[in-house]
Formats: structure tokens, sequence, C-alpha cells
């Protein structure tokens, strides 16, 4: 058996997000994005041999960088990256005369998940679900190879005047989207942006309109609306 062996086999275990985290965050690993576990595994492996073949590897090395870069942090996926950029995100309030508050907003966050989100993911501002009727997601996460895609709505805290709205205007975007065969949506963020500090807000013991300036309807909105997660982003 050769010094590979076990690691190759180790490497066809794998589940598609960790193999997808070792192609983004070994660098000697020259693979691009695949949808197919055994394809991708296949790929990964090559790419193993060929750098231990040319010397600039080892397979003792690759085992150590998919430990402490994969393993043990835990592969990252789409939906992770997404959330957590938007409750991250160094938000700013508009100064001067900004009349379009939620497209200041929104073009931060755009901003935001751009250093962010990687391949086959690419971001939109502003982004047409509908040519005809020029609907737009304020920020929209598309994936090259109809993987899923994240659609980010933006709000903000006490400009929400009619909470059935919101919830249209998302059911819309969706119908949009389901109607298109380029399109494949996965998950819906509605982003709502405050002055308030998200630590405060307990959702066991209150509901969101009891915490923010938004409409009661709003706050049973994550159960109305299948595959819709609220967030609450701080502005500094």
């Amino acid at each position: 058996m050769s010094q590979g062996t076990p690691l190759l086999r180790f490497i066809k275990g794998m589940t598609l997000d960790e193999l997808n985290a070792i192609r983004r965050r070994c660098d000697w690993c020259n693979v691009r994005s695949y949808d197919d576990k055994s394809d991708l595994a296949k790929r990964i492996r090559d790419s193993i041999n060929r750098s231990v073949d040319s010397g600039a590897l080892t397979y003792s090395d690759a085992m150590r960088d998919i430990r402490l870069q994969v393993l043990i942090p835990g592969p990252e996926t789409i939906e992770t990256t997404v959330r957590q950029t938007l409750y991250e995100a160094p938000i700013t309030d508009p100064t001067g005369d900004v009349r379009l508050i939620e497209e200041w907003f929104s073009a931060q966050l755009y901003g935001a998940l751009s250093a962010k989100v990687y391949d086959p993911y690419e971001v939109y501002l502003e982004y047409e679900v509908n040519n005809r009727s020029r609907h737009q997601a304020d920020v929209y996460v598309k994936h090259a190879e109809g993987g899923g895609d994240l659609l980010v709505e933006v709000k903000r805290d006490g400009e929400i005047e009619n909470g059935e709205a919101v919830k249209r205007q998302i059911r819309r975007y969706r119908r949009h989207i389901e109607g298109r065969s380029d399109l494949d949506h996965e998950m819906t963020y509605l982003c709502i942006i405050t002055e308030k500090d998200r630590s405060e807000w307990d959702p066991n013991e209150m509901v969101l309109s009891d915490f923010l300036e938004v409409p009661d309807t709003i706050d049973n909105i994550e159960s109305e609306i299948e595959d819709l997660e609220l967030v609450i982003t701080t502005i500094e």
C-alpha cells in the first residue's frame, strides 16, 4: 500500500461540503467547483497526487492541511456565509440627503457579501427577477451552475408600514424566480436594519414587534413563508 492510499480513501468518504471546503481553503488544491461528490473527490485526489509527484507537497502535509483547515473548523455552507455576513456587516447610516434609504443599506450589504461569497456564487445588487415587471431583489446571491440561489430583502426598522405587503412582495419575487429556468431559489433572508443592539432581543421571550418598530404582522413571517429566515443587522 502506498503512503497516500489511506488519505485518498479518506477523501472519497468526505461530504460534498467538506470537499468544497478543501477546494477553497487548501492552496495546493487546484480544482474548480463540482456538484458531483464522486467527481470532485477524484479531482481532489488527482490534484494531491500531482502535487506530491512534483515534490511540492507530501501526503502528510495534505492530511495536516485538511485536518486544520477543514475538519476542525468544519465546512462552511453558503447559507452560513450569507447569514454571518448579514449579521456582522459594518452598516452605517446615510449621510447627507439620501432619499432611498433601503438602497443605501442594500449597497453596503452587497459590498460585504461580495467580499465573502465564493465561487461558484455571484452577488448582484438590485437583481431583476422579472424582466417585464422589472421587479428587483435588493441583493441576490446566484449559483453560477444552478445549484440554489439566495434572496436578500432589506428593510429599515421603523420604515415598514404594512407587514402583509412585505410578505406579498417576497412571495411575488419567489413566483418570478420559480418561473425562470435559469434561477433556483434556496433561501430568502429578510434583513432588518436597526440602531438597536441585536443581543438585547430574546426570541424566546418576546416577539419581533416587541423589540423593533415593525408591524405585528411581521412577527410570524418565518413560519408563514417557507425557506425564509429573519436577520437583524445593527448599524454601527
